[in-house]
């Protein structure tokens, strides 16, 4: 038995209202569809809609994130690349939006923390500073080697 069409443009208003308010994935509004107790069938039909009336569009929403989460949070390809596939965006969503962050912004953003995280460690040998830098760094989803480089970059420059 299918729900009344008013219900399911009810449905479709109010998703789209949700869309309205931020780049919006397929998952998110599949589980907000599913939070307000829509029918799989009717939020099928209504993220269909949503997708051809490009209230969603998944590389849109991945430039946004990449965007947002490494300005903002300061976060690394790494853990943004997790996250957009935890969100089930495809992987050339999520390789164009990883486009929207510079190469010279990435690595003085990666610099820039690694030096402030130095000053934070009170601990006076070198190795463990290291350890806790790249732990820190690598944790906030930032390439290891790039990691390892900056780090040592940072600790030499601070020797001198």
């Amino acid at each position: 038995m299918n729900p009344p069409s008013s219900d399911v443009e009810k449905a479709f208003a109010r998703a789209a209202r949700y869309c309205a308010l931020s780049e919006r994935c397929i998952s998110q509004v599949r589980r907000k569809l599913t939070g307000w107790d829509v029918p799989d069938a009717v939020s099928d039909e209504i993220i269909e809609q949503l997708v051809q009336g490009n209230y969603i569009n998944e590389t849109r929403f991945a430039r946004e994130y990449a965007y947002g989460q490494f300005h903002r949070n300061k976060w690394g390809r790494l853990k943004i690349t997790d996250r957009l596939r935890n969100l089930n965006i495809s992987g050339k969503n999520i390789n164009e939006g990883l486009k929207v962050i510079d190469e010279t912004d990435y690595r003085n953003t990666l610099s820039s923390l690694i030096r402030n995280k130095i000053s934070q460690i009170k601990s006076e040998e070198e190795l463990a500073v290291l350890g806790k830098v790249v732990t820190f760094a690598t944790g906030k989803g930032y390439e290891s080697d790039l990691v390892w480089d900056e780090a040592k970059k940072a600790l030499e420059n601070i020797r001198h």
